[in-house]
């Protein structure tokens, strides 16, 4: 996954290796997901659509396991049955 990674981002993580230990680094890098996850939600949102962030397999399955699913929100004033 992270085979083209950037040097400066390798250097840091070689750093950070040495500051703390591999689970609260995976911690921390799931805690930053969610924040991704959660602005990709708000974007949306603020956009019109109804968003639903969920799980979709067991995090012992990948621990890659959200998805963000949005569809339009439906406008009152413009559907035909109003």
């Amino acid at each position: 996954e992270h085979s083209q990674a950037d040097p400066a981002v390798l250097r840091l993580g070689e750093a950070l290796g040495e500051v703390i230990d591999g689970a609260t680094r995976a911690e921390w890098g799931r805690r930053c997901k969610r924040l991704l996850d959660l602005g990709r939600s708000r974007y949306l949102a603020a956009r019109g659509y109804a968003v639903r962030l969920q799980t979709y397999v067991p995090q012992t399955v990948t621990p890659e396991n959200r998805l963000i699913t949005a569809w339009p929100r439906v406008c009152v004033e413009c559907r035909s049955d109003a």
